[in-house]
C-alpha cells in the first residue's frame, strides 16, 4: 500500500476531528477504490447464483469426492458453472475449471461456532483476487467481521476489515498469520484512529 499511496513511513496518531496531513485522505481514497469493484462483484455473483438456480432443475446431482456436484462437466471433470455440496456443510456455487473452483463464485459454510461466506474470485481451487468474506460467530463474545479486498493463495492480503463493534482497518494484512501487518489505518470504536505500520 505504501507504494500505491506514496506516503512517508512516520507513525502517526490523531484524535477525531484533528487534521492528519494527506495520509488520512489517501487511505480514504484507497478504501473507495476497493468499494466499487467489490459492489460490482457482489451484483455479478448474485446474478450468477440466480442463473445457476434457474438451470439447476434440469441438472442431475452426482456423488463426487466427499459430497455431491450438480453442474457442467468436460472430459469427466467439473468445468463451467456448478454447485458442490460438501459433506462438511460447505456449499460452493460458481465457476469450475479442470475439477477446481476457478473463476467467480459463492461459498458458504455453517459450522458449530460460526457461519462463513465468501463471494469472489478463485484460482485453482483457492481464493485469489477481489472478494468479500464474512464470519458471523454464534457465541456473542466473539466479534463478527467482514474482509473486503484482495486475496492470494486462499488468504486475505490487503483491503478493509470491518468489525461489528464499529472498529475498522484499511491496509495490508499478513496472510500467513491472519493479522494486520504493514501500512494501514485502524479506526477505534470511539472514532480515534491510528495511521502507520
Amino acid at each position: 500500500i505504501k507504494d500505491i499511496l506514496k506516503v512517508n513511513s512516520d507513525i502517526q496518531y490523531s484524535k477525531k476531528g484533528e487534521k492528519l496531513e494527506n495520509e488520512n485522505e489517501k487511505l480514504d481514497e484507497y478504501e473507495q477504490k476497493f468499494q466499487k469493484p467489490i459492489d460490482n462483484l457482489k451484483d455479478f455473483i448474485e446474478k450468477q447464483v440466480n442463473l445457476f438456480n434457474l438451470n439447476a432443475q434440469n441438472m442431475t446431482a452426482y456423488f463426487f469426492q466427499g459430497g455431491s456436484y450438480q453442474g457442467n462437466f468436460l472430459n469427466n471433470q467439473r468445468n463451467g458453472l456448478g454447485k458442490f455440496s460438501a459433506e462438511n456443510g460447505v456449499v460452493y456455487i460458481g465457476e469450475w475449471k479442470d475439477d477446481k473452483k476457478d473463476g467467480f463464485g459463492y461459498e458458504q459454510g455453517d459450522f458449530l461456532d460460526q457461519v462463513y461466506e465468501f463471494r469472489g474470485h478463485f484460482r485453482e481451487g483457492k481464493k485469489d483476487g477481489y472478494g468479500i468474506e464474512t464470519h458471523e460467530y454464534k457465541n456473542e463474545a466473539q466479534k463478527n467481521y467482514t474482509l473486503k479486498g484482495c486475496f492470494s493463495d486462499d488468504q486475505f492480503i490487503q483491503g478493509i476489515v470491518k468489525y461489528n463493534d464499529e472498529r475498522k482497518y484499511v491496509g495490508d494484512y499478513n496472510k500467513d498469520e491472519g493479522l494486520m501487518n504493514g501500512y494501514g489505518k485502524y479506526i477505534y470504536q470511539n472514532g480515534d484512529y491510528f495511521i502507520g505500520y
